[in-house]
């Protein structure tokens, strides 16, 4: 039998997943705090024909959980919806100017990796964000 599938249909070197990328700041995040906080990305159990991602930060010791973003892209990967709290997403709006905004309350549109990397950096740094880690680590201090 001859294969007609092309050599190279395996080589995805060039393609970074945005799911990817949340999987990678969710590491970072269990680095940043000793592991007290981890990131957790999850994909709800709900059918679609769409990629939906879940960024949750996770304190075991406390047993709490906290949503902090969705992201949604289809089998193109780009653009990525990222759907965040309205404070957030008034604080990357005024942060990076004016990306799409989608019909879904509080999403934002990433046309490339760049974009979305640049999204995610405002959401991470946003002092929303910010206050809520900052929270949840200050529950978990002991004297």
């Amino acid at each position: 039998m001859k294969d007609l599938w092309p050599e190279s249909l395996t080589d995805v070197s060039d393609l970074r997943a945005p799911v990817t990328v949340l999987r990678e700041q969710a590491s970072l995040l269990g680095q940043k705090t000793r592991n007290l906080l981890t990131g957790e990305v999850a994909r709800p159990k709900v059918p679609t024909d769409k990629f939906v991602y879940q960024f949750i930060i996770h304190s075991r010791t406390i047993e709490y959980s906290y949503h902090l973003l969705t992201i949604t892209n289809d089998m193109n990967l780009y653009p990525v919806t990222i759907t965040v709290s309205e404070e957030t997403r008034k604080h990357v709006l005024s942060e990076i100017g004016n990306p799409l905004v989608d019909d879904p309350p509080r999403g934002l549109i990433a046309g490339d990796e760049e974009e979305f990397l640049n999204i995610l950096e405002q959401v991470l740094g946003a002092p929303q964000t910010v206050k809520v880690v900052k929270s949840i680590l200050a529950q978990i201090k002991r004297p």
